[in-house]
């Protein structure tokens, strides 16, 4: 049984290689997430689900894309039993590294990622490579779920209010407050009450104010739409999923204007597959409505420039983008509390050393558990990394199948699944080691299941926002690292910035210990728009985000970059010799510094984006020529069509947008149920659910929590 054990952590660890590759990366986590989540992942009941290889000629409903809406759907609408739903993804399964959170980061611009870049403009991300954003969107089940921040905020509820006035009428998902937190994060919160806000739960009534995160998580693991929907639902009949399957057109007949089925490219060849009832576009913001317009849905003179037949003139498709952006700003301390991944690593050749498979894992050693060669590997390398490398040890020590706290009961563990033991031994066993490096674990928790640092939230007013009413425009992600933390590797590549303007402003602060504040802006005025590169599928579409064109957003986020240089100098953050990283940021040095003038540059260079692309087909009344979808989502102009993601957003919500994606493919799925079926029918009783309402002209503040 050692023998397939260590088969197993050999997979994971060159699957984890073959994703993001090897480089001057965290190490131990790949050891870890071998180690002690294969074998869970083998076992638990929430196994990964199967890419189905023969499809049927028809299902009732078609769903294309399998991200934080799609996935829900495909849950939800399978739960009618004598419906048959097809899910169709252009990815493939989730990985083991991918469930550790810290991780994240290493996924952007890997095969899990579509790597798409906006087109060059002048207007923000000067000091990206070529002036072009790097926007992540996740190529995997679970989509970008899969790559996020796992930040869970279901918005303000002034946001769903102004969707009501636009006249629009109006789970399964685990959410969990973060394990651990740094010294840093309950400074945060210290620092928000010095400003004089209150600490509450920014997921209830009122959202001013300073929280702890809570995260898309399990069990200090990812918990992404497709673990959450689908996995549990693997068995079900009715559900195939069709996985590295890329959606190219909706069929749409050009007489009745009818959606029918689908186009789509699988190992190379192009095939049909056709639905009796609905098309249901969940692709995301970006390729939903680049697959309308390739479809013939879309601005007549666009579509007719690129030789595509127009089927309906939709000229609100592509437009309105909205996104949320953000300005970095850096402070260093003088305490060794922030993550840092060189604290964290040591061990890069003995990883390449087991890869390579020409050394002591060539040889036998499953016939004895502590064989010298998988000690030697495993453990006594292992051995020379410090305390927090420990606390990481500890956690998923604590984590593991055996503690009993994945399943609730050691036995029916061991009964169940006998090679699950292995887990328990192998990360007990790296924690012994690791205690033996290491006398004092008391001083500080950095653990992988801080993500990125980001810890407290922050969500205040500019002086541009009203004062009196809880809608502020303006959010503080607080993160116990910044972009230095790993020398100029990964998160410089992950956010595309020139080799030029990360030498000057941080090449002297590499792996110090930071904090940051991302000021994000929550209610953007520009517009941003998708266009046709051509009508070839395969072309990536161009993509204009028109950031910082309209002068409220400047105006708002130069207060934002403002307000955060000010948190930095609270008493709260001074005890840590907080002091704001104030170099002068290239393109900027000819302006005064620290004027109105120089923060209107700043934020032109280092411009973030957080990946909330939304608003593309947008939600509206018959009333607004822009508008893509009615109220129940379905595609103006064609039947049998609809969009059910983020695009349908008139207006991008205050905060991040993963927890209101998921409740849109909640609410779309009873919609489609009320439509298809008499307004009595039930689900499936479930013990985790949302506000369920069938009921038309319901304000749409009754269906945006999860509970």
């Amino acid at each position: 049984m050692t023998i397939i054990a260590l088969s197993t952590i050999l997979t994971a660890i060159k699957a984890g290689v073959g994703i993001i590759g090897v480089g001057k990366i965290a190490v131990l986590p790949f050891l870890i997430a071998a180690i002690t989540y294969f074998h869970y992942d083998q076992f638990d009941p929430e196994n990964k689900n199967t890419d189905r290889k023969t499809l049927h000629a028809s299902y009732d409903f078609i769903i294309v894309g399998a991200g934080s809406a799609g996935s829900v759907l495909a849950n939800r609408l399978s739960e009618i039993s004598n419906w048959n739903v097809l899910l169709m993804e252009a990815g493939g399964q989730e990985t083991d590294i991918s469930d550790v959170p810290i991780m994240s980061l290493y996924l952007h611009k890997s095969k899990l990622d579509w790597g798409y870049k906006t087109e060059p403009q002048e207007t923000a991300c000067q000091a990206m490579i070529e002036n072009r954003c790097s926007w992540t969107r996740g190529k995997v089940l679970g989509g970008s779920s899969v790559l996020n921040t796992m930040l869970y905020i279901r918005g303000n509820r002034r946001d769903f209010d102004r969707w009501a006035e636009y006249g629009n009428y109006g789970g399964y998902q685990t959410v969990q407050d973060n394990p651990y937190n740094t010294p840093l994060g309950i400074a945060f919160l210290e620092a928000g009450q010095e400003m004089g806000y209150d600490v509450r739960d920014i997921n209830g009534e009122k959202q001013t104010g300073f929280a702890l995160y809570q995260f898309t998580m399990r069990r200090a693991a990812r918990c992404s739409t497709a673990k959450a929907f689908l996995r549990p639902i693997r068995l079900r009949k009715n559900l195939h999923i069709c996985m590295y399957s890329h959606v190219t057109k909706v069929l749409i007949d050009p007489d009745t204007r009818r959606a029918y089925g689908v186009e789509y490219i699988k190992n190379g060849q192009k095939q049909t597959v056709l639905a009796k009832k609905e098309v249901i576009l969940s692709a995301g913001a970006l390729n939903s409505p680049q697959l309308l317009m390739l479809s013939g849905v879309g601005p007549k003179e666009h579509l007719e420039e690129k030789g595509i037949p127009v089927i309906h003139d939709s000229p609100g498709v592509g437009e309105n983008l909205q996104d949320h952006i953000a300005s970095v700003v850096t402070f260093l301390i003088d305490y060794p509390i922030s993550l840092v991944i060189n604290r964290l690593v040591n061990i890069n050749t003995a990883l390449r050393y087991a890869i390579k498979e020409d050394g002591p894992l060539t040889s036998s050693i499953g016939e004895d558990r502590s064989a010298p060669a998988l000690r030697d590997l495993l453990f006594s390398v292992i051995g020379k990394f410090d305390c927090k490398a420990k606390l990481i040890a500890q956690t998923y020590d604590g984590a593991s199948v055996m503690s009993g706290q994945l399943n609730g009961l050691q036995k029916l563990v061991t009964d169940s699944a006998p090679l699950a033991i292995f887990t328990h031994y192998f990360a007990h066993r790296l924690n012994l080691v690791l205690q033996q490096s290491c006398s004092n674990i008391t001083t500080v928790k950095i653990l992988f299941s801080t993500l990125q640092g980001l810890e407290t939230v922050g969500f205040i007013p500019t002086k541009y926002a009203n004062q009196s009413d809880d809608w502020p425009d303006m959010e503080f992600m607080l993160t116990s690292t910044t972009t230095p933390a790993d020398g100029g590797t990964q998160v410089k590549k992950a956010h595309g910035l020139t080799d030029e303007f990360y030498n000057e402003v941080y090449g002297n602060v590499n792996y110090k210990d930071t904090f940051g504040v991302f000021a994000m802006m929550l209610r953007p005025k520009s517009r941003g728009r998708i266009k046709l590169r051509s009508k070839d599928p395969l072309d990536y579409p161009l993509f204009y985000h028109n950031y910082l064109t309209h002068p409220h957003d400047v105006n708002v986020l130069r207060e934002g970059t403002k307000a955060a240089v000010a948190f930095g100098q609270t008493e709260a953050m001074k005890r840590f010799g907080a002091r704001y990283h104030n170099v002068l940021v290239p393109k900027c040095k000819h302006l005064p510094p620290y004027t109105d003038e120089y923060w209107d540059c700043y934020i032109r260079q280092y411009t973030l984006s957080i990946y909330h692309y939304s608003c593309t087909a947008k939600m509206g009344p018959p009333s607004d020529p822009y508008a893509v979808v009615d109220p129940e989502l379905k595609v103006y102009g064609v039947s049998g069509l609809r969009v059910i993601d983020a695009s349908i957003m008139p207006f991008i919500t205050n905060g991040n947008i993963n927890a209101p994606v998921i409740m849109i493919g909640e609410k779309g799925a009873d919609l489609i149920k009320y439509y298809w079926l008499n307004p009595t029918t039930k689900r499936r009783k479930r013990s985790i659910d949302v506000i369920y309402n069938v009921k038309r002209n319901v304000n749409i503040n009754q269906n945006c929590s999860v509970t």
